[in-house]
């Protein structure tokens, strides 16, 4: 009885009997979520660079030799190469080892839109000291004390470097007042 033993097989093997695609296979690699995940990134890369070709630009007297475009490129260039890493390191992944997105993480991306949201009313600083109590609490961090530190010294070093070292001014929102 050859044939018994020939239709035997084993998810994932050529043939009829179906399972998961290979990884060797391109259907296999296109399945794979970092790959749309980072084509999504590198699409909203592309529409956010768009948008920095639209900013005016500056007098060479009032640039301190750098355009109101340079640093979200930089920011928009440092996405991109490391969604390209994303993608390179993913690729040849299984698709079927992945494990399913915790609760956790999309709490995380809530509460920091969140914060980014409160920016108009509370301002950049206060949003940074918002967020770094916030998420190490979501987080389940017990260490309460490091968290109070982080909360004060997180947004008093971006004070310090960003607005009193490189004259880049935050909006403050209506605490200002």
């Amino acid at each position: 009885m050859r044939g018994a033993t020939a239709m035997t097989q084993h998810p994932g093997e050529a043939g009829e009997g179906g399972g998961s695609p290979s990884p060797d296979r391109p259907e296999g690699r296109l399945r794979h979520r970092d790959l749309w995940l980072g084509l999504g990134i590198l699409g909203t890369c592309a529409v956010l660079y768009y948008q920095t070709t639209t900013f005016p630009s500056v007098p060479a007297l009032l640039s301190q030799n750098v355009q109101a475009s340079f640093f979200p490129r930089v920011l928009i260039f440092t996405v991109g190469f490391l969604t390209l890493l994303l993608i390179a390191f993913g690729w040849h992944k299984r698709p079927d080892r992945q494990p399913a997105v915790k609760p956790v993480t999309l709490l995380t991306a809530v509460l920091t839109a969140g914060g980014i949201a409160l920016i108009p009313w509370i301002g950049v600083l206060a949003a940074v000291g918002v967020l770094a109590v916030s998420l190490p609490l979501l987080w389940r961090d017990k260490r309460h004390a490091a968290i109070a530190a982080y909360a004060v010294l997180l947004p008093a070093s971006i004070y310090l470097l960003f607005t009193l070292v490189m004259q880049v001014r935050f909006p403050t929102g209506l605490l200002a007042l």
